[in-house]
């Protein structure tokens, strides 16, 4: 049986304790759009995925957020696109965001592929939560994603670096934000990112690529979990988890993101909370947890 990343078993069983009832839940939306959400007629085999995005309102959910925390002016615009699309849509699988038309591309094929990873792993792993309910995080923490796209062109943010670790980092944040199990988003992303990993060593195109390495996202994302709240997800440090040297410098790794988006996003939050203040002007164990 191929090896997954240690920290699978203990996202995994930080998961099955959470049992992600927040996430999967659908209840009714408050009005107003922030993403305006539209989705193409599926055909019949796409139909279950139109069913699990339209009855958990995962997308719609991930604009609240979005709204909740920054005044946008025009909804940003989100398409999910399927085998009878347009032609002036792409009905690949993977989603991205268009600067072109100012448009997040979703496709019910994409969504399907996710649920049949993650279906595998829960099988052959033994893991004890439904993989529509996995499937349904880890479609949130992925908008959160091309929503970062998206937020770094309107708004003309800075980034150094890769843009792509940015915006993990955004999505990991407004998981977090948006409460009532938000912090088991970017988990459940990290399971769907060990599902993708084939255990092969990484070759040129892997190195090359604008994307970190399957397993550096799973552990990221684990540690930026665990650094929100050390206390509360300690499970997900050890053996079978996020190692201890990782996980000393993970509360930093996420305050330097929080106090960092804080910081350039602030001219368009709706409130207009004050900067938190440089790591180290912090006292000895003073690291603010959200």
């Amino acid at each position: 049986m191929r090896r997954l990343p240690a920290a699978v078993a203990a996202i995994a069983a930080v998961l099955c304790m959470a049992a992600l009832v927040p996430i999967a839940s659908a209840k009714p939306l408050p009005p107003g759009k922030v993403v305006a959400v539209e989705y193409a007629p599926p055909t019949a085999e796409e139909a279950a995925a139109h069913d699990l995005l339209r009855r958990t309102r995962v997308l719609e959910r991930a604009g609240r957020t979005v709204g909740r925390e920054l005044a946008l002016g025009r909804p940003l615009k989100v398409r999910v696109v399927g085998a009878n699309a347009p032609a002036d849509d792409d009905p690949a699988p993977g989603p991205y965001y268009d600067p072109a038309n100012r448009t997040i591309h979703l496709s019910y094929g994409f969504v399907d592929d996710v649920q049949a990873a993650l279906t595998r792993l829960v099988r052959r792993e033994r893991i004890r939560i439904r993989p529509a309910v996995l499937t349904t995080a880890a479609t949130e923490f992925i908008l959160y994603h091309e929503i970062g796209h998206a937020l770094v062109h309107r708004l003309d943010v800075p980034v150094t670096g890769r843009e792509e670790d940015a915006v993990d980092q955004l999505a990991a944040l407004m998981s977090v934000s948006r409460g009532k199990g938000g912090e088991f988003v970017p988990l459940a992303a990290a399971m769907l990112f060990a599902a993708w990993d084939d255990g092969k060593a990484p070759g040129a195109a892997e190195y090359a690529d604008e994307h970190s390495l399957k397993q550096q996202r799973v552990y990221s994302f684990v540690c930026l979990v665990y650094g929100s709240n050390p206390r509360r997800f300690a499970d997900l440090v050890g053996e079978d988890g996020l190692p201890v040297q990782r996980a000393e410098r993970c509360p930093a790794e996420w305050y330097q993101s929080y106090r960092s988006w804080t910081r350039l996003l602030r001219p368009y939050a709706r409130v207009k909370a004050p900067i938190p203040p440089p790591i180290d002007r912090l006292g000895q164990g003073a690291l603010p947890r959200r």
